[in-house]
């Protein structure tokens, strides 16, 4: 048989018997310091809060992609003007050319106001290059290109690389030796030109595709001699080929053998040319 005897009583705690006895007096005496939490708790989501409401400011400010700086270039009636950007990129302005480069955040947007130009882009896949002339806008995928407005068309030609041309709802992707011309009535040309012939006015040559002759005379300098004025129908006359533009009277005295012109020398040394029927 066990004998199962109770277990002895606790040992008494005088100290804990007397807190007890007088613990609402002590708190009275001794009050506790107040809770804090809630006041961290708030410091906290202020914090938060400003921040959130920061980044998307920043969000805000990034995408609506403002500008911060802008230049404008003009070249001379009789000289070109090459342009070297921040990012590396290169323009070289044809004589009385004028081009306004705008730098946003995350862009980078130009518009050939008049004249002509050729570019070469640094590629930067973050902050892509564009173009614009009124009528067309070319998107750059880093490339060469050759672009050119006038009064009535705007043209681009590209060397290398590709770019995308915009033009109204009608998107066109060119590469090396291709381009597009394009009127204020919305009628464009597909060109095709040699790659190493795209911007050749740099090197002192002019290149003609189905040009009218009165805007291939444009090419040279208002002052360039000897004059040439075209009679009637001769400006409407197209011609073709690669000429050297120090070269104005040949250029001259060539056109009646490759076009339905009369040549007439005049008095004062300048020339006019009719076209004739055959």
């Amino acid at each position: 048989m066990v004998n199962h005897r109770p277990p002895p009583p606790a040992p008494r705690d005088p100290v804990a018997e007397l807190l007890g006895d007088h613990r609402a007096l002590l708190k009275q005496v001794f009050p506790l310091p107040p809770k804090r939490q809630s006041a961290v708790t708030d410091k906290t989501r202020r914090r938060v809060s400003l921040g959130c409401a920061l980044l998307a400011l920043a969000a805000t400010v990034y995408w609506s992609d403002p500008a911060y700086q802008q230049a404008t270039y003009q070249s001379p009636a009789e000289s070109r003007q090459e342009v070297f950007l921040a990012d590396g990129s290169t323009l070289m302005l044809d004589r009385a050319s004028e081009l306004r480069v705008t730098w946003h955040l995350r862009s980078r947007r130009t518009e050939l106001l008049h004249g002509q130009a050729y570019f070469s882009v640094a590629h930067q896949a973050w902050r892509p290059f564009s173009v614009s002339t009124g009528v067309l806008a070319v998107e750059v995928l880093g490339t060469s290109f050759n672009l050119k407005r006038d009064r009535d068309t705007s043209e681009v030609l590209v060397a290398s690389g590709r770019v995308a041309v915009h033009a109204g709802k009608e998107s066109l992707e060119l590469r090396p030796g291709q381009g597009l011309r394009l009127d204020a009535r919305g009628e464009r040309q597909v060109k095709a030109l040699d790659p190493a012939l795209v911007g050749a006015w740099r090197h002192g040559r002019r290149v003609f595709d189905q040009t009218p002759l009165a805007e291939a005379l444009g090419e040279w300098p208002a002052s360039a001699e000897p004059q040439l004025k075209l009679l009637g129908a001769a400006g409407d006359l197209q011609v073709s080929g690669v000429f050297d533009e120090n070269q104005r009277a040949a250029f001259i005295a060539l056109l009646p053998q490759i076009l339905p012109l009369q040549l007439r020398r005049l008095p004062d040394g300048s020339w006019e040319a009719k076209k004739i029927f055959r």
